[in-house]
């Protein structure tokens, strides 16, 4: 993960927005912001718009994951940056920790007006907000080399995978990653909720779990080293490009390195099915959607932070990131603009939503689901379920876990 600085300088006559404990007019202010890498270009231009009418505040960009700045606040978070791209299931641990600001009732106002119903229930925790919605595309589906691979050839993973085989390709599914592991069971009837206080419910262990497990593990067992886990992003783009990978499970953030070297080729589809005691079951998936948050003790930064966070998710920000990345917009205005309606990637992940089981990661995930699923992840990239385990005690196992992280 690379973790780069620069300082902006923000020349002129001051203009800052006072109140909320902000500083005097006048006040030379610095904003700590990160971004991930892959948003550097869309952040800079978003701060140099920014700075037309704000030449009083200065900005330190840091180069941080979206998934990886909760871990930067609960370590230091002092030392953390001031207003940060999140991704949603982060906000309900920090926010339970007193780590994120709670977002004023006027911006909340404005900004529930102007976004995707999802993406603004997604910042929220116990009805109040905890960051500014930023996308809406946060999920996964299928990328697909359409010159090895016919659509003819998308819609089971059975037939995926062999045709890959005789191919000599690979299907990148990183199933053993917790995110994805769940579509295995989305397939068939699998749930997540949490309860009143908060806590992990699932039914991952019954028998339809079960049944998902197994089928998966043969498919795995049988498909080995054609269907592929450990495909993080890198290997995403480079087996897509060089021609070893004709097919990969990914997202929106990965499309447009790889459509360079693809161009019309690279084609999108909902997740394939898999087949369940007979039965042909589409794989589910998370719909997620990305945040930008504020840290709890800003200070007497607080009025350009908020001002600026505000700025940053605003329709023209959004429509930017769009023309840049081709990422799902959460704000209404340009997500029903012709361009992304037009836009054949989320388009498969918009039917990806709508014939699938989806789940909210930000409403039905707790902190303490991802380590447990890895554990049963790594079963399926092992090939086993290990000395005298069985698919049954594994997921007995899982469920302990979510309910008794010590057990």
């Amino acid at each position: 993960m690379s973790k780069t600085k620069i300082l902006i300088p923000i020349l002129g006559a001051a203009m800052l927005l006072v109140g909320c404990g902000g500083e005097k007019p006048g006040t030379e202010i610095t904003l700590r912001i990160s971004c991930p890498s892959e948003d550097r270009a869309v952040t800079d231009w978003i701060v140099q718009q920014y700075r037309v009418k704000n030449p009083n505040v200065k900005f330190e960009i840091t180069e941080i994951r979206e998934g990886d700045i909760a871990q930067t606040l609960l370590t230091d978070i002092d030392t953390a940056p001031d207003v940060f791209a999140i991704v949603d299931d982060n906000i309900r641990e920090l926010a339970n920790g007193s780590k994120l600001l709670r977002i004023p009732t006027d911006y909340v106002t404005r900004f529930t007006a102007a976004n995707i119903a999802s993406s603004v229930e997604a910042v929220k925790i116990g009805g109040r907000a905890y960051g500014f919605p930023q996308t809406a595309d946060n999920g996964y589906f299928l990328f697909y080399n359409s010159s090895m691979i016919n659509a003819s050839e998308i819609n089971s993973l059975e037939t995926l995978l062999a045709k890959a085989k005789t191919l000599g390709k690979q299907v990148l599914f990183d199933y053993a990653n917790s995110w994805y592991t769940p579509s295995i069971f989305f397939a068939n009837g699998g749930s997540l909720s949490l309860d009143g206080e908060g806590a992990q419910v699932s039914n991952f262990n019954n028998a339809n779990g079960v049944a998902a497990a197994e089928a998966f593990m043969e498919l795995a067992k049988t498909y080995a080293g054609v269907l592929v886990p450990d495909s993080g992003d890198a290997n995403v783009t480079a087996g897509l490009m060089n021609g070893n990978v004709c097919a990969a499970v990914t997202g929106t953030w990965n499309a447009p390195t790889v459509q360079g070297e693809l161009g019309d080729n690279l084609k999108f589809a909902p997740l394939p099915s898999i087949k369940i005691n007979g039965v042909d079951k589409p794989l589910g998936s998370f719909r997620g959607s990305k945040a930008l948050s504020i840290k709890a003790n800003i200070g007497n930064k607080l009025a350009q932070a908020l001002d600026f966070a505000e700025f940053a998710t605003g329709k023209e920000a959004q429509e930017r990131r769009f023309n840049v990345r081709q990422i799902g917009p959460s704000n209404k205005e340009v997500a029903e603009s012709p361009a992304v309606k037009a836009n054949l990637m989320l388009a498969a992940l918009s039917e990806q939503n709508a014939r699938s089981v989806v789940f909210s990661q930000a409403t039905t995930v707790s902190g303490n689901f991802w380590d447990p699923m890895a554990a049963v992840g790594t079963c399926f990239k092992n090939g086993t379920w290990g000395s005298g385990q069985t698919a049954k005690t594994i997921l007995d196992a899982f469920i302990a876990q979510l309910t008794n992280p010590l057990s």
